[in-house]
Formats: C-alpha cells, sequence, structure tokens
C-alpha cells in the first residue's frame, strides 16, 4: 500500500467532499502535517488547507490551481517517486554543502598558510564549484 510506503501515519481514502476538509482541519490543529492529494473541484479546499497539496495531472483545473505539487502522470504511485526524489535530491544538496566547505576551508587554510598562490586558490575553488554541479547535474541521468 502506498500510505506504507510512504510511511506515513494514516491514510483516508474514499472521503466524502464535505468531510474531506475537515479530516485536514483536525489533522491540523492536532499538530500534524498533512498531505493531501487530489483532483476534483471538491477537492481544491482540502488542497489548499494542507500542508502539502498534490493534484493529478488530469484532475480538474480549480485542483491544479490549488495544488502544492501536480504530478506529470495521473497515477497515484507518483506520489512515491515524487518523495523519492525529494529525498535524493535533499541528500545530494547536503552532501554537496559539506564538500564544499571542507574542500574551500582546506583551499583557505593552504593560501592562508602560503601553500598555495591566489591563482591556483581561485582555480581550485573554482574547480571545487564545477564538481559540486557536476554531481547534480548527474542526477538528472537515468538509473
Amino acid at each position: 500500500m502506498l500510505g506504507g510506503e510512504l510511511q506515513l501515519n494514516q491514510v483516508y481514502a474514499e472521503v466524502t467532499p464535505d468531510s474531506k476538509s475537515a479530516i485536514v482541519e483536525q489533522l491540523k490543529a492536532a499538530g500534524r502535517k498533512v498531505m493531501f492529494v487530489g483532483d476534483g473541484v471538491n477537492d481544491a479546499p482540502a488542497l489548499t488547507m494542507a500542508d502539502v497539496g498534490i493534484a493529478m495531472c488530469e484532475g480538474t483545473e480549480l485542483a491544479r490551481q490549488a495544488a502544492d505539487v501536480v504530478l506529470l502522470k495521473d497515477k497515484l504511485y507518483g506520489v512515491a517517486e515524487t518523495r523519492q526524489l525529494a529525498q535524493l535530491a535533499m541528500s545530494t544538496i547536503q552532501s554537496n554543502i559539506k564538500l564544499a566547505e571542507y574542500i574551500n576551508s582546506g583551499i583557505m587554510l593552504a593560501a592562508a598558510m602560503g601553500w598555495l598562490s591566489p591563482a591556483v586558490s581561485a582555480l581550485l575553488h573554482n574547480g571545487t564549484t564545477l564538481a559540486v554541479l557536476g554531481r547534480s547535474v548527474a542526477l538528472k541521468r537515468p538509473r
């Protein structure tokens, strides 16, 4: 089940239009983070109230406008794929930041100690930037 794969605490399905917004409101009032997935006109209020509103690409225009995210494929499994991509992106961003911090700190230390000339320091710094960009671009390659 998708809820288990996404490690969600609770999943509501086949809910009446009137109770959708009420459920979102109750969960938020209890301090919960709420993700709502919908595709119809009657989903728009709940999509805007939720912390994250996700609409299906073939849903109504109102649902797509109200949502924070619109899936490119009209399949609910896209929610799981989107989460996996987001986790991969955040992991890469965090490791790129650490990598750049460590390498650039080493470059600055070596330059301060007189072991590197300003020109070499600048080249190494720019090389670090290109390496970080290369790691990020590599994510676009199909696996």
